[in-house]
């Protein structure tokens, strides 16, 4: 009964504070900022592996322009990433005989 209770309690608040716009699961607050610039992060990293620059700043790069109203933009953003690819590793996260393995890429960034 306190397990149901307390279930229909958190899903009631939940829906309260989406419907009414008190809180919002996603984005963020940009402040004033209308543009953003992801510079390419080049992979200085001991290990190379030849497409996880481009994959990274890549997908960096769609991130904010999915979860933001920013426009991107290629020098002189409001907002501006940069950095380098240190060091990677991949970590399995299944190995399943027959299926797919999952595995967790960990990249490592030094700013600038």
């Amino acid at each position: 009964m306190k397990k149901t209770t307390l279930l229909l309690f958190i899903f009631i608040s939940t829906t309260l504070l989406l419907s009414c716009g008190i809180y919002k699961f996603n984005g963020g607050n940009t402040g004033d900022a209308k543009t953003i610039q992801v510079d390419f992060f080049p992979n200085q990293a001991s290990l190379i592996e030849p497409t996880l620059s481009q994959r990274f700043t890549q997908e960096m790069q769609d991130l904010f322009l999915r979860q933001t109203n920013l426009d991107q933009v290629r020098s002189g953003g409001d907002l501006r990433f940069e950095g380098e690819i240190t060091g990677y590793r991949i970590n399995p996260m299944s190995a399943l005989v027959g299926m797919k393995e999952k595995c967790d890429l960990v990249v490592l960034l030094e700013p600038k």
